[in-house]
């Protein structure tokens, strides 16, 4: 599960290394937009899982779980993103 989850940050980090700067042109967005709204966006499922009143078992480890939530946005997330960018 490792290398899947360091392919995908490297993916992920490479594709806004060489096409960041076009892709916040087209979609009109700077990157402290983005900084901000990714950072809100963590904060709210992170809220949500904290006040969740639901104990339910964590899922079982399998190849999507390497690539939402652990390549992306945890190794790779909006900082991260924001840093290659500028």
């Amino acid at each position: 599960m490792i290398r899947v989850v360091l392919i995908t940050a490297t993916m992920a980090g490479l594709l806004f290394l060489v096409l960041g700067q076009f892709i916040f042109s087209v979609l009109g967005l700077t990157v402290p937009d983005f900084v901000i709204a990714g950072g809100l966006v963590l904060t709210v499922i992170s809220l949500r899982d904290l006040v969740s009143p639901e104990t339910a078992q964590p899922p079982a480890p399998n190849e999507l779980m390497a690539i939402v939530p652990m390549g992306t946005p945890l190794v790779v997330g909006p900082a991260a993103i924001a840093l290659i960018i500028c």
